[in-house]
């Protein structure tokens, strides 16, 4: 009774509240429509990455150059599992990384699976009439659903893990410069891919 209308006081107060704080903060994107504006815009500017990425391995590829070292592997299994061993006190040491670590190799692949998926189900809202037309409703809603929770999985990923591994982890902050140079420190290289390393220690002296 009473503690059932209480709680769904302070709920729809907190609703209001966010309602504000939204309102607002779609004030600074020109309101709903220019909102959805930028966020079209930003799908452009990740389609012709995307295209541009694919254009690039495939000029690699036509070299006899595609790096074929950031396909997944066995190793990598084992790396996780050694590395979180390790992190929990469980192992002496870190394990040997080669030139792409478990993790960079799922940042990586996880861009081509997070693209295709809010690419194509974003085409099905940027065209609504078109799609209602024809595709059935569950699979308009199965768009919904896919497009918000593949957005909110690569929010968490991008802030929880990237962002740790990629410029707040001690041994790398401010940030690995090897995203902006494609270089990295002979140091850092030792550090953070001992296998890579061992592989060109003799061509570093």
């Amino acid at each position: 009774g009473a503690e059932t209308i209480h709680v769904r006081r302070v709920g729809g107060a907190g609703d209001a509240e966010a309602a504000t704080y939204a309102a607002s903060f779609m004030k600074l994107f020109g309101g709903a429509e220019g909102a959805a504006n930028w966020h079209r815009f930003g799908a452009i500017l990740i389609m012709l990455s995307a295209a541009y990425h694919l254009f690039y391995l495939t000029f690699l590829a036509s070299k006899k150059r595609l790096p074929l070292s950031m396909l997944p592997l066995p190793k990598d299994a084992l790396d996780m599992r050694d590395n979180i061993l390790f992190m929990l006190g469980l192992r002496k040491e870190r394990p040997k990384f080669d030139r792409y670590m478990y993790l960079e190799k799922f940042d990586y692949w996880a861009v081509f699976w997070g693209i295709v998926m809010m690419v194509g189900t974003g085409f099905i809202f940027w065209f609504p009439a078109f799609f209602a037309s024809w595709a059935p409703s569950w699979l308009i809603t199965a768009a919904l659903i896919i497009h918000g929770e593949e957005a909110t999985l690569a929010i968490l990923f991008l802030f929880v893990v990237h962002f740790y591994n990629v410029h707040l982890k001690p041994s790398i902050f401010p940030m690995n410069w090897a995203w902006l140079n494609g270089r990295i420190s002979v140091e850092m290289l030792k550090h953070e891919h001992p296998g890579e390393y061992e592989k060109l220690k003799d061509q570093l002296k």
